[in-house]
């Protein structure tokens, strides 16, 4: 994983009260499950083709009802930097942190 994942998830991270990172990390993880689900949505907003404008208002329609206010500009920071494709990790780095600031330890169960 890429320490600029890392950086990107901490100062998101950094921005939210400790009560608001359950619902950005729910948040988060549902787009991640967008993006796995619809890959070419992905591949647009990383697309060099499009405009940074029209991919910005893309958002705002999708994500813009989910009534965070620092998740649309953290995405379309992620757009405007050419980080979304890097979307998961990111994801899961600030999945990390609010873990372990919770203590919580995640596992995988194999049966």
């Amino acid at each position: 994983m890429e320490e600029y994942c890392q950086a990107y998830a901490s100062a998101l991270y950094s921005l939210l009260e400790e009560k608001e990172r359950p619902s950005y990390q729910n948040a988060l993880s549902s787009i991640g499950k967008d993006f796995a689900e619809n890959p070419s949505f992905l591949r647009l907003l990383s697309s060099y083709q499009i405009g940074y404008e029209e991919k910005e208002k893309m958002l705002k329609r999708i994500y813009g009802p989910l009534g965070l206010p620092r998740l649309l500009p953290f995405l379309c920071l992620l757009v405007k930097k050419h980080r979304i494709a890097s979307f998961d990790d990111i994801e899961s780095c600030f999945a990390s942190l609010c873990d372990e600031a919770s203590s919580t330890t995640r596992g995988i169960v194999y049966s």
